[in-house]
């Protein structure tokens, strides 16, 4: 099996890592929503007003496991069927392919490396469904809006997704191939 570039990322975090602590390389420059909670929860609030970022914006993003891919889990937005059932009401899609457009497929969504050394990304992969019913894209539970600028789910969407993501994962074909 050979390693998805998403995975191998991770594996680089944690050199860089090692490397910064002993002073080998130098601090990347991380966004201030990262480093300032008040900023990161302003402007995830501003995006929830604005761009219906949800569902419960600042609540537990609520999943269930609908597979995986070897040992990683795929997961899916669970609950807030009012929520999903206005989004696509707003939009005017079907909501089946409301619920597909996430935070953890968007353009948008930063899971790269440097997003993980900065603190702006979790570390551990998950799979969620590719929104045009490709391979299921590798992300993190957890990465940064580039967007709007803030720490955001990969189980949330908001009304100005785009398809294409995440930044730094992708489709999880070739973690698949032997």
């Amino acid at each position: 099996m050979s390693t998805h570039p998403f995975i191998t990322g991770l594996a680089i975090y944690g050199c860089y890592e090692a490397l910064r602590k002993v002073g080998l390389v130098k601090d990347i420059e991380c966004p201030a929503a990262v480093k300032d909670p008040a900023l990161n929860r302003k402007n995830k609030l501003k995006a929830a007003t604005e761009y219906h970022y949800g569902p419960d914006p600042l609540g537990r993003a609520l999943s269930a496991t609908i597979g995986a891919v070897g040992k990683l889990p795929l997961l899916a937005p669970a609950g807030h069927a009012l929520y999903w059932r206005a989004k696509a009401a707003r939009l005017g899609k079907p909501e089946a392919q409301a619920v597909l457009e996430v935070c953890g497929n968007c353009k948008a969504f930063d899971v790269t490396p440097a997003m993980v050394a900065c603190g702006g990304a979790s570390e551990r992969p998950i799979l969620v469904r590719c929104s045009e019913g490709g391979p299921p894209r590798l992300t993190t539970p957890v990465g940064f809006c580039q967007q709007h600028h803030f720490k955001c789910s990969a189980l949330r969407t908001c009304d100005s997704w785009a398809g294409g993501g995440p930044k730094g994962g992708g489709p999880i074909t070739d973690y698949t191939k032997s």
